[in-house]
């Protein structure tokens, strides 16, 4: 309870903890998100069913492992824990490569430049016919 109390505070602060280093010019560094560890047993390889039906395969049979992030796995997308670290995860991510904005919108409009423009709408192939 005590690490997820962390987690929040850490989310709650903004997502990114910034320092500025005194150099000949002051730069930004930006500290990632880390994910707690939280061992938890979870069981790795095909289901009996499956085995029976696969002989040399690296699946079967079936063992435990630890896995320390599977906190992380929220196949609902509704653990308020996960989407906050995952939250934070994409404020670092925008964060890290907001210098490169320019560049990104230079090779984006380039490759644009490069495609030819087209009619709008759904292209559909009817019979050797192409509608638009």
């Amino acid at each position: 309870m005590e690490s997820m109390a962390g987690l929040m505070a850490f989310v709650a602060t903004g997502c990114l903890s910034m320092t500025v280093r005194a150099a000949s010019s002051a730069r930004r560094v930006i500290r990632p998100p880390v994910a707690k560890r939280l061992p938890t047993e979870v069981w790795f390889g095909n289901k009996p069913e499956i085995a029976a039906l696969c002989t040399n395969d690296l699946m079967t049979p079936q063992r435990r492992t630890v896995d320390h992030y599977f906190w992380l796995r929220d196949d609902e997308r509704k653990d308020p824990e996960v989407i906050s670290y995952l939250e934070a995860e994409n404020a670092y991510t925008t964060a890290s490569l907001a210098h490169t904005v320019p560049l990104q919108e230079e090779l984006y409009a380039q490759m644009l430049s490069n495609l030819k423009v087209r009619d709008s709408g759904i292209v559909v192939d009817i019979s050797r016919d192409t509608v638009y």
